[in-house]
């Protein structure tokens, strides 16, 4: 009954000890819990659920994980916290330094000037001032006359606030020059671009024009488009989400369509090879025809379903691009069966008066061997066309059973199967080695 029940989603994941519970949702029945021994049971689980693959959440915490993360989480903000606090403490002595430094610096300017006096013009063992014009400029000048001023006292008729006016025409005379030597140089630039520069600069914006203009053209038919499909999916009724519910639920379906024919397909395989064993242990030459007869229509029946399935999921998803080689493939498949089958009653003459007149010659003996070269020779040709390994596994039993191969034949077939594959193994791990180094 839980086989039969179809998971929607999974809810949650918890990992107790060595086993892994996961909480699932049906489409038709309540939420279940199902464990687990191992990740690759759990993966395994979640490829045999049909439709769209299911996505395993992470595992939940322990009571004594959450506990863990939520004291070093606790930690994390006490120490960035008391971080800072700290950082604003520095931050706030800082800041007062800076003003008591500033504070300072305006006491001891306005002292220096309330200070300072006349200096004398005549030289005195104390005034070096006749050595000033040495000095770079006339800020260093005012500095050395407030230096000596403070020093010397009032004693010349010089003061620092002449001084500073002195400075003050300077840098006024100063200014002038370089405003002068800018609108010169930005009455140059005039002159080059009216000489030359105007066409570079045009093909320059040109460009830029032009690389605006295509992305704004992109952008207009990215929205024309959107817009006529978003009025197609209004006009139909239909929204986004509706139309992905849409094709996940035919998807699913699909599916399981799918799935039921590959479980009838092994069914049909199973009961082929029951009868074969059966027909080798004394069935007559009737029943084998007709075993041979159903076995041969088993294939081509399934793969005619197949791509009947395949094209019927394509006539109603024309977006989708699933399934465009299968038909094909499953009726040129079909047709060579079709052929071989019908090509090897032709060469072996069924229904041919010769071959009759053989068959009551013999007294039966050779229409039976006949019908088993026929069933024998359909086996091969079966088991040479198929590419699955599990379906081919079975077809050489069979050929074993028909054979009638001794337990050491078999032996020595098993061993060498054994060889073969210890060395394509020993050549993969090869491989990879050299890739690794």
């Amino acid at each position: 009954e839980e086989a039969a029940l179809t998971p929607r989603r999974i809810l949650c994941r918890v990992d107790v000890e060595d086993t892994i519970w996961i909480l699932i949702e049906y489409d038709d029945s309540d939420d279940t819990w199902k464990s687990f021994e191992s990740e690759q049971d759990l993966e395994d689980f979640i490829q045999r659920v049909p439709g769209v693959p299911l996505s395993c959440p992470t595992r939940c915490l322990s009571s004594e994980e959450s506990n863990r993360i939520m004291d070093d989480s606790k930690k994390r903000i006490e120490r960035i916290v008391e971080e800072f606090r700290r950082f604003k403490v520095r931050t706030e002595i800082a800041k007062k330094q800076k003003d008591a430094e500033t504070r300072q610096a305006v006491m001891n300017g306005a002292t220096t000037a309330s200070t300072s006096s006349n200096a004398s013009n005549s030289p005195t063992p104390g005034n070096n001032y006749s050595n000033t014009s040495g000095l770079a400029g006339p800020l260093e000048r005012a500095l050395t006359m407030g230096a000596l001023d403070q020093v010397n006292g009032n004693g010349s008729g010089v003061t620092a606030t002449d001084e500073l006016s002195r400075l003050r025409a300077s840098l006024a005379e100063q200014e002038a020059k370089w405003r002068q030597s800018f609108e010169a140089i930005a009455r140059e630039n005039e002159i080059l671009r009216s000489k030359g520069g105007e066409s570079l600069l045009a093909t320059q914006w040109r460009g830029r024009y032009e690389a605006c203009m295509k992305e704004k053209e992109e952008l207009n038919e990215k929205l024309t488009t959107y817009g006529q499909w978003t009025s197609s999916v209004t006009a139909s009724g239909r929204s986004m989400d509706q139309a992905y519910i849409e094709l996940q639920e035919e998807f699913r379906t699909f599916r399981k369509k799918l799935a039921s024919i590959d479980r009838r397909r092994q069914r049909n395989t199973a009961s082929a090879a029951l009868s074969t064993s059966s027909l080798l242990d004394g069935a007559d030459g009737t029943s084998l025809d007709s075993t041979s007869a159903n076995h041969s229509s088993t294939v081509p029946q399934h793969e005619s379903e197949v791509a009947a399935l395949i094209r019927e999921y394509e006539s109603s998803n024309h977006h989708s691009n699933v399934g465009h080689s299968s038909p094909r493939y499953s009726s040129s498949q079909s047709h060579h069966h079709h052929n071989g089958h019908n090509n090897g009653r032709q060469r072996h003459g069924v229904g041919a008066p010769g071959h009759q007149e053989d068959e009551v010659g013999a007294d039966g003996q050779s229409g039976m061997t006949a019908s088993k070269i026929k069933y024998v020779r359909h086996m091969i040709l079966q088991y040479l066309s198929c590419k699955e390994p599990e379906v081919k596994l079975h077809m050489e039993t069979a050929l074993m059973t028909i054979f009638r191969l001794t337990p050491e034949e078999r032996e020595m077939i098993e061993n060498k199967r054994k060889e073969d594959a210890t060395d394509a193994l020993s050549s993969i791990t090869n491989f990879l080695g050299s890739l690794g180094t």
